[in-house]
Order: C-alpha cells, then sequence, then structure tokens
C-alpha cells in the first residue's frame, strides 16, 4: 500500500530561512507565487495607469469605441476628411498605499523552519490579496448596474439555461455598439461548483480526458469565454465581463529603495533586535471602473 507524497519541497533549515528572510528580492518572488493569478482585481481591470512622480492620475469615463464619423471615399490625390474625437468627462484618482507589517521570531524558525515561512507568506499573502480585492468590489458593485434575468441554473435543465442565458447577456453587451466583447464569466466558488457540475453532466464538458476540472483548475474555457472562479468574486451573481475595456489599476512607483518588487506587490525584510525577522507588505494601487456597461449580472439563476 503506498500514499501521495505530500512533500512538496525539500525542508528547510532554520539557517536556509534566515537566509531567506535576508533577502527582500526571494520573499518578494515568493508573494508572487502565491498571489499569481490570485487578484481578481488585475483580471478584471485589464487597464493601467501610471501615478508615478504625481501621486494622481486623470482617468476617462466609459464612452463609444468609435468615432462619430464614418469613413469617406477618398478620390485620388485629395484630403482625408479630419474627425474630431468627443471630449469625455474625466476623474482625477489619487493613489494610495496599502500595506502592513509582521514578525517571525527566532523561535519559530528553529521549530518548524519550512511549515512557519510557507504559513506566514501565505498568511500574508491571502491578506494583500483580500484587501485590494474587496476595495475593487466596492468600486465595481457601485458601478456595475447593468442585469440579465436569466433561468434557473440548477435542476434537470441547469446546462441549457446556463448556455442559453450566457449566450444572450454576452449578446446585450455587444449590442450596444461600443465594441465591447464579452471575454469572461465570474463566478463565486459555489457557482462555479454548480456550473461545472451541470455542464459536465450535460456532457458540455468532457467527463474524463481533456477536463480542465480534473486537476482543480480555477478556471475553464467554454463557449468562447473563460469561466473564472474567484473568493473574493465582486459579484454575487454570474457576471459576464469584457475585461479588456470595463477598467483598471493606477499604480505608483515612489522608488523606496529598501524594497524589493515581483509582480504588483512590494516587500521589505529587516533583521530586528528582538531576536526576529519583521517583513513588510504593501501594494501602491487604486482601482477604477471607465466602462460599467461592459458588464451584466445574471440574476434569477438561483446562485
Amino acid at each position: 500500500m503506498t500514499f501521495p507524497d505530500v512533500q512538496r519541497d525539500r525542508p528547510l533549515t532554520a539557517a536556509e530561512v534566515h537566509a531567506f528572510l535576508r533577502s527582500p528580492s526571494l520573499v518578494a518572488h515568493r508573494m508572487q507565487e502565491l498571489t499569481d493569478l490570485s487578484f481578481v482585481t488585475d483580471y478584471l481591470l485589464r487597464g493601467s495607469a501610471s501615478a508615478t512622480g504625481t501621486g494622481s492620475v486623470m482617468v476617462e469615463e466609459d464612452d463609444l469605441l468609435f468615432l462619430d464619423d464614418t469613413p469617406e471615399v477618398v478620390a485620388p490625390g485629395a484630403e482625408y476628411p479630419s474627425f474630431v474625437s468627443r471630449e469625455v468627462l474625466a476623474n482625477l484618482i489619487a493613489v494610495n498605499k496599502r500595506g502592513f507589517k509582521f514578525e517571525l521570531t527566532d523561535e519559530k524558525i528553529s521549530r518548524t523552519p519550512g511549515d512557519e515561512l510557507r504559513r506566514i507568506l501565505t498568511l500574508a499573502s491571502n491578506t494583500m490579496i483580500k484587501s485590494v480585492d474587496e476595495l475593487s468590489r466596492a468600486v465595481l458593485a457601485s458601478k456595475i448596474t447593468t442585469t440579465y434575468t436569466g433561468a434557473a441554473w440548477t435542476g434537470a435543465s441547469a446546462a441549457q439555461s446556463i448556455i442559453r442565458d450566457t449566450l444572450k447577456a454576452c449578446a446585450e453587451i455587444e449590442k450596444l455598439e461600443r465594441g465591447y466583447r464579452a471575454s469572461s464569466v465570474i463566478l463565486t466558488p459555489t457557482a462555479y461548483a454548480e456550473v461545472s457540475a451541470a455542464l459536465i453532466n450535460a456532457n458540455a464538458l468532457p467527463r474524463e480526458s481533456g477536463n480542465p476540472l480534473l486537476q482543480g483548475a480555477v478556471s475553464f474555457q467554454y463557449l468562447g469565454l473563460d469561466w473564472v472562479k474567484s473568493m473574493y468574486s465582486p459579484f454575487t451573481k454570474p457576471t459576464i465581463v469584457d475585461a479588456d475595456n470595463l477598467g483598471g489599476v493606477v499604480s505608483e512607483d515612489i522608488g523606496s529603495p529598501d524594497y524589493a518588487k515581483a509582480g504588483p506587490i512590494e516587500v521589505k525584510t529587516r533583521r530586528t533586535d528582538r531576536d526576529s525577522h519583521e517583513i513588510t507588505v504593501r501594494r501602491i494601487a487604486v482601482p477604477y471602473v471607465t466602462g460599467p456597461k461592459a458588464a451584466i449580472q445574471i440574476t434569477g439563476t438561483g446562485l
């Protein structure tokens, strides 16, 4: 009789943990691995703006993705017609710094070196993800009001309802003629489980070979869309989004020399006189929404 190997990495010694914690760059890269693809903020809001050097940035609000005029036939040697883009409302967004620090004592490192390091970095990553994504949740909830009334996504006809409602909600976004194209379906963990099971049961997704859910994936592709599960989903209902045009994140690089950065998170480490390592974690960013019509929530699903 054999058991699965649950030891992912070679156990670290206390000396190795101390050496690791003396390098902010190594800690930052480890934090990035733990948060990779976890920030729903960065998945949903793919635009970006830099507030470096100013602390704020002007962001234009939602507008049609087309000019008012249409291209004209141009005769040989003739001038091309001049188009003038319309003025749109812009908001001034000030960036802010979010962060915290914690200590890892020599006693904890000595007693359970690798386990304690993994535990504390995981807690720190989850805390930062939760904080930033909850901020995005509030911004998105205040901006996105468009809904589509669907049918129950449970029961014998669940798969049929899921497919029909999703395609119709996508059409609602596209018929606005703003150039939007649905890219993703955002689901809570419970809704993700119900949808996955319904599609597999109806043979809409393969049961075994080729089934993306067999390895515990947090997303899969179907109907030309990415179906994504998020623990901190900003939507309580299944929501269709054009993630490329929904909004973005304003960030700022304040150039602190003692911080290391890997991905969106910055990390600083310091040896204290209290027999411990102090680790500071921060992210300088503010989410914004420019295209609230690029998302639509599906109601009536029962999820």
